[in-house]
């Protein structure tokens, strides 16, 4: 019987290499497996917390326009009508104005440089994952978004795909996803966009996103006083969006 100083160092030396190399193999084995699981994990655990996510933009049950007879008002360089006849207060500042009015409803306006600025996060792996050259920051990135949900991210995909489909689902939450309800796909007027919760539907909150046609995104929120539902109909929404033009004072 060897005895183990006579044990070939050779042997051994290629035995610590093997398992070496084994252990090697299979920790990237096991990081290429993750990597390709992960984002299809994250979006999974996102659409746990957030189901909204799973909507997409439906068609408004009322399409109509009526006549609106209330206070308008105006902001950076538009002017919008509204069915409220009396302001109660209000604030006007470079990044955002809002208004309450005696009606019971709050509007509030986000500057269209600030909107993009929130809704396109200048980093440069949002970008790459994109495509930037074929999905530019406006209303087409907000409606590839839209119309984007967690099932798009498949653990079976090629990384690139589920990189993109996964930064869409992730702007939908930072972005779009208010819990106000369900998404409609609005386009009065000058305006396209998107219009997230109802008048008359709890927890009694709007949320607009709206372009023009040189793509300028128009952030408003409406809501009702003290949780109370909003004194509006669909009908004059529709009308307040067709309203939205350029301030001939400006």
């Amino acid at each position: 019987m060897a005895k183990w100083w006579h044990v070939s160092w050779k042997r051994l030396a290629l035995l610590l290499v093997g398992t070496f190399a084994g252990l090697w193999l299979l920790a990237g084995a096991v990081r290429l497996v993750m990597d390709q699981l992960q984002p299809w994990l994250f979006t999974r655990h996102l659409k746990q917390q957030t189901p909204q996510l799973a909507q997409i933009p439906i068609a408004l049950p009322d399409q109509s326009l009526v006549p609106l007879d209330g206070k308008p008002i105006e902001f950076y360089g538009v002017s919008m009508a509204t069915p409220w006849k009396e302001i109660s207060r209000q604030h006007a500042f470079p990044s955002v104005s809002n208004w309450n009015f005696k009606d019971g409803a709050s509007l509030l306006v986000i500057s269209p440089f600030e909107a993009d600025h929130l809704a396109m996060p200048d980093d440069p792996r949002v970008a790459r994952a994109l495509g930037t050259e074929s999905l530019r920051p406006g209303y087409a990135l907000m409606n590839a978004e839209m119309y984007s949900t967690p099932d798009d991210v498949k653990w079976w995909k090629l990384p690139k795909q589920n990189a993109r489909a996964g930064t869409l689902v992730l702007q939908k939450a930072f972005n779009q996803c208010h819990n106000y309800g369900k998404f409609y796909s609005v386009s009065f007027g000058r305006l396209r966009g998107f219009q997230e919760g109802a008048p008359t539907v709890a927890p009694y909150k709007i949320h607009l996103d709206l372009f023009d046609a040189g793509d300028r995104h128009y952030d408003i929120t409406i809501l009702g006083d003290k949780g109370k539902p909003i004194p509006l109909t669909q009908a004059q929404l529709n009308s307040m969006i067709a309203s939205i033009q350029a301030d001939p004072k400006q």
